[in-house]
Protein backbone atom coordinates (compact mmCIF):
# COMPACT_ATOMS: atom_id res chain seq x y z
CA UNK A 1 0.00 0.00 0.00
CA UNK A 2 1.28 3.50 -0.74
CA UNK A 3 1.94 6.26 2.01
CA UNK A 4 2.17 9.46 2.06
CA UNK A 5 3.96 11.70 5.14
CA UNK A 6 2.20 14.83 5.94
CA UNK A 7 3.32 18.14 5.36
CA UNK A 8 2.05 19.57 8.60
CA UNK A 9 2.91 17.19 11.34
CA UNK A 10 5.32 14.57 9.05
CA UNK A 11 3.28 11.62 10.00
CA UNK A 12 3.78 8.71 7.27
CA UNK A 13 0.13 7.51 6.86
CA UNK A 14 -1.66 5.22 4.16
CA UNK A 15 -2.29 7.15 1.06
CA UNK A 16 -6.07 6.12 1.33
CA UNK A 17 -9.26 8.13 1.53
CA UNK A 18 -9.67 7.83 5.43
CA UNK A 19 -6.19 9.71 5.63
CA UNK A 20 -5.72 11.97 3.01
CA UNK A 21 -8.73 13.92 0.94
CA UNK A 22 -8.58 14.48 -2.36
CA UNK A 23 -7.78 17.70 -4.36
CA UNK A 24 -8.50 19.40 -7.93
CA UNK A 25 -5.91 21.41 -8.68
CA UNK A 26 -6.34 22.91 -11.96
CA UNK A 27 -7.97 19.85 -13.80
CA UNK A 28 -5.32 17.57 -11.83
CA UNK A 29 -7.00 15.53 -9.51
CA UNK A 30 -4.61 13.67 -6.34
CA UNK A 31 -4.01 13.34 -2.71
CA UNK A 32 -4.08 16.51 -0.28
CA UNK A 33 -0.33 17.05 1.23
CA UNK A 34 -2.10 17.20 4.55
CA UNK A 35 -3.13 14.73 6.23
CA UNK A 36 -7.22 14.48 7.60
CA UNK A 37 -6.57 15.24 11.41
CA UNK A 38 -3.62 18.11 10.60
CA UNK A 39 -7.04 19.49 8.17
CA UNK A 40 -9.36 18.67 11.21
CA UNK A 41 -7.15 20.41 13.82
CA UNK A 42 -6.54 23.66 11.73
CA UNK A 43 -10.56 23.83 11.24
CA UNK A 44 -11.43 23.87 15.24
CA UNK A 45 -8.00 26.21 15.49
CA UNK A 46 -9.55 29.14 12.78
CA UNK A 47 -13.33 27.86 14.36
CA UNK A 48 -12.08 29.02 18.11
CA UNK A 49 -9.69 31.93 16.67
CA UNK A 50 -12.61 33.13 14.33
CA UNK A 51 -15.79 32.93 16.11
CA UNK A 52 -17.53 35.83 15.01
CA UNK A 53 -17.04 33.74 11.60
CA UNK A 54 -18.06 31.05 12.78
CA UNK A 55 -21.49 31.92 14.02
CA UNK A 56 -21.99 33.84 10.96
CA UNK A 57 -21.85 30.92 9.00
CA UNK A 58 -24.20 28.60 11.59
CA UNK A 59 -26.34 31.40 11.44
CA UNK A 60 -26.70 31.82 7.39
CA UNK A 61 -26.98 27.81 6.94
CA UNK A 62 -29.90 28.10 9.66
CA UNK A 63 -31.37 30.90 7.47
CA UNK A 64 -30.97 28.90 4.05
CA UNK A 65 -32.37 25.84 6.00
CA UNK A 66 -35.50 27.46 7.20
CA UNK A 67 -36.51 29.17 3.29
CA UNK A 68 -35.38 25.57 1.82
CA UNK A 69 -37.76 23.98 4.51
CA UNK A 70 -35.12 21.52 5.00
CA UNK A 71 -35.84 19.81 8.19
CA UNK A 72 -36.53 16.41 7.00
CA UNK A 73 -39.86 15.63 6.90
CA UNK A 74 -42.63 12.62 4.88
CA UNK A 75 -39.46 10.22 5.05
CA UNK A 76 -39.91 6.21 5.24
CA UNK A 77 -36.43 5.23 6.67
CA UNK A 78 -36.82 1.52 6.39
CA UNK A 79 -38.73 1.69 3.14
CA UNK A 80 -35.73 4.12 1.84
CA UNK A 81 -33.09 1.56 3.58
CA UNK A 82 -35.48 -1.59 1.70
CA UNK A 83 -35.01 0.12 -1.84
CA UNK A 84 -31.27 0.69 -1.40
CA UNK A 85 -31.05 -3.11 -0.02
CA UNK A 86 -29.40 -1.11 3.29
CA UNK A 87 -26.34 0.41 1.00
CA UNK A 88 -24.82 3.00 0.61
CA UNK A 89 -26.63 5.38 -2.17
CA UNK A 90 -23.07 6.46 -4.02
CA UNK A 91 -20.58 3.91 -3.55
CA UNK A 92 -22.84 0.67 -2.71
CA UNK A 93 -21.07 -0.03 0.92
CA UNK A 94 -22.72 -1.98 3.73
CA UNK A 95 -24.57 0.10 5.67
CA UNK A 96 -25.38 -3.02 8.29
CA UNK A 97 -28.16 -0.68 9.85
CA UNK A 98 -26.33 2.74 9.82
CA UNK A 99 -25.91 5.49 7.34
CA UNK A 100 -26.62 8.72 7.24
CA UNK A 101 -29.60 10.55 6.17
CA UNK A 102 -27.97 13.02 2.62
CA UNK A 103 -29.50 15.97 0.70
CA UNK A 104 -29.19 15.02 -2.95
CA UNK A 105 -29.36 18.63 -3.73
CA UNK A 106 -27.78 19.55 -0.98
CA UNK A 107 -28.79 22.53 1.80
CA UNK A 108 -26.32 24.99 0.24
CA UNK A 109 -27.79 25.04 -3.00
CA UNK A 110 -31.24 25.33 -2.36
CA UNK A 111 -32.20 21.62 -1.46
CA UNK A 112 -35.48 20.96 0.44
CA UNK A 113 -36.13 18.39 3.46
CA UNK A 114 -38.68 16.47 1.13
CA UNK A 115 -38.52 12.50 0.75
CA UNK A 116 -37.62 13.12 -2.35
CA UNK A 117 -34.10 14.87 -2.13
CA UNK A 118 -33.04 12.46 0.62
CA UNK A 119 -31.31 9.33 0.51
CA UNK A 120 -28.75 7.13 3.18
CA UNK A 121 -25.35 7.08 2.29
CA UNK A 122 -22.31 5.74 4.56
CA UNK A 123 -20.60 8.11 6.27
CA UNK A 124 -17.53 8.66 4.08
CA UNK A 125 -19.66 9.56 1.07
CA UNK A 126 -22.10 12.36 2.96
CA UNK A 127 -18.56 13.71 4.18
CA UNK A 128 -17.19 13.46 0.47
CA UNK A 129 -19.97 14.95 -0.89
CA UNK A 130 -20.05 18.30 0.84
CA UNK A 131 -22.02 20.93 -1.39
CA UNK A 132 -22.15 18.90 -4.60
CA UNK A 133 -25.40 17.69 -5.99
CA UNK A 134 -26.01 14.08 -6.77
CA UNK A 135 -24.96 14.45 -10.22
CA UNK A 136 -21.89 16.17 -9.67
CA UNK A 137 -20.94 13.82 -7.07
CA UNK A 138 -21.23 10.72 -9.05
CA UNK A 139 -18.73 12.58 -11.71
CA UNK A 140 -16.44 13.64 -8.80
CA UNK A 141 -16.17 9.83 -7.96
CA UNK A 142 -15.97 8.83 -11.63
CA UNK A 143 -12.79 11.34 -12.09
CA UNK A 144 -11.59 9.84 -9.21
CA UNK A 145 -11.78 6.31 -10.25
CA UNK A 146 -13.64 5.95 -6.93
CA UNK A 147 -17.21 2.95 -7.26
CA UNK A 148 -20.16 4.68 -8.30
CA UNK A 149 -23.70 3.04 -7.57
CA UNK A 150 -26.03 2.58 -10.54
CA UNK A 151 -29.42 2.62 -9.01
CA UNK A 152 -32.67 4.48 -9.33
CA UNK A 153 -34.86 4.54 -6.57
CA UNK A 154 -38.64 5.12 -7.11
CA UNK A 155 -39.61 8.83 -6.12
CA UNK A 156 -36.09 9.99 -5.78
CA UNK A 157 -36.28 13.94 -7.69
CA UNK A 158 -33.54 15.59 -6.78
CA UNK A 159 -34.34 19.34 -5.84
CA UNK A 160 -33.38 21.90 -8.80
CA UNK A 161 -30.04 22.84 -7.53
CA UNK A 162 -28.84 26.98 -7.44
CA UNK A 163 -25.66 27.93 -8.70
CA UNK A 164 -24.44 29.73 -5.52
CA UNK A 165 -21.84 27.33 -3.93
CA UNK A 166 -21.17 27.96 -0.21
CA UNK A 167 -18.20 26.32 0.05
CA UNK A 168 -15.67 24.50 -2.17
CA UNK A 169 -16.69 21.42 -3.56
CA UNK A 170 -13.51 19.72 -4.19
Amino acid sequence: MAVQTCNRCGETLPLDRDHFGNTNNRGVIGWRGVCRACMRANSAKHAAANPDQYAERRLRREARELKAGSAVVGINIDGLRAALKDRCRYCDADLRGGGEIDHLTPVARGGGGGANNLTICCRACNRAKLAKTLDEFLTWRQERGLPVRDIKIVGESPDAATNEIQRRTY
